[in-house]
């Protein structure tokens, strides 16, 4: 057999094993498991946390291992506590070069580029300011340390809004590191959405989004990016609400969010996404409350995505044995 002849018979073969390769990595990427949540079940109780370190939780971020960060606000002291999500007490970490005015949020994400890459870190933002008159506002960010380590930070946003003060409990940080304030508003239209630079230093803030209503009865006190990268989720003193992310990590806050029923709580202030994009919450208070909302309805469409993909596997799978026999 000549060269061109053997290169002519094998194309077929090399065509459906492509054709295999790609379905079974389309199959994998758009599993069940990864399709983003469309619907979320009501806030169920799953424990409380006793202890006398943490009196006022005001924010909450996944941990390594499957448990969740902490933090108090204004009035405690610069330390992160670790917790289960059935209530008990891990530890606490002290953070070192960081100022404790009022931290009312708390997020997981990649460590700032250039600055301990590709480690997961923790960003802490010290922006409470129910007054409207502090100058500056600032977020850190330290390496997620070990439980009863010390915290240092690494990098610091000393941000200066372009209008004027505001005050802020809700802290979103995407999978791609970007960083966003949601305001917290008792006055005009709603809550305004800012965004960060990404280099940390002296920073102005650039607004992106106005969430018209989100104000008054229903301002934001907390929020978060889930890991998927795929919705945010903003909570009220009621309830919680989402947002669907463009592919690509855009976000159009002008539309409807999804609504999530949250069991009744004295001072709701902290919320967050699990792995599974279930969303929990915590409260102010000693014992906290915790409940869990579980995602209750995934996304038809990237349900529809798996099964292309295993046809597609199937099918380079057939044509593979066909050009091979």
């Amino acid at each position: 057999m000549s060269n061109k002849t053997a290169n002519t018979s094998r194309k077929p073969l090399f065509a459906a094993f492509g054709l295999g390769v790609a379905g079974a990595v389309f199959f994998y990427r758009t599993r069940p498991s990864k399709a983003p949540c469309v619907e979320w079940g009501e806030g169920q109780p799953t424990g409380s946390l006793d202890s006398t370190a943490v009196t006022e939780s005001s924010g909450i971020a996944r941990a390594s291992g499957g448990n969740w960060w902490t933090h108090n606000d204004s009035g405690g002291k610069p330390s992160l506590y670790a917790f289960s999500q059935d209530g008990r007490f891990l530890g606490e970490s002290n953070v070192t070069g960081a100022n404790f005015n009022d931290w009312e949020g708390l997020a997981r994400g990649k460590c700032p580029s250039g600055i301990l890459g590709g480690y997961n870190c923790l960003y802490i933002a010290d922006f409470g300011d129910n007054n409207e008159k502090r100058s500056s506002v600032q977020i850190y960010a330290v390496k997620e340390p070990k439980v009863g380590k010390v915290a240092p930070v690494i990098a610091t946003w000393n941000v200066t809004y372009p209008d004027r003060p505001h005050n802020a409990e809700a802290l979103l940080v995407s999978p791609k590191g970007e960083i966003f304030i949601v305001t917290k508003e008792t006055r005009g239209e709603g809550a305004f959405v800012f965004k960060l630079p990404r280099l940390p230093g002296d920073v102005v803030a650039e607004q992106v989004g106005l969430l018209k209503g989100f104000v008054g009865n229903r301002k934001i006190t907390g929020g978060s990016w889930s890991p998927d990268g795929k919705s945010i989720v903003l909570l009220t003193y009621g309830d919680a609400y989402v947002w669907k992310v463009k592919i690509g990590g855009s976000v159009n806050w002008d539309q409807q969010p999804t609504p999530i029923r949250l069991a009744k709580t004295k001072k709701a202030e902290a919320i967050d996404f699990d792995k599974y994009n279930n969303v929990i919450a915590t409260s102010e208070g000693n014992p906290m409350p915790i409940q869990i909302a579980r995602c209750t309805k995934r996304s038809l469409a990237y349900q529809g995505a798996w099964w292309g993909g295993l046809m597609l596997y199937a099918g380079g799978l057939v044509l593979f044995g066909k050009a091979y026999l």
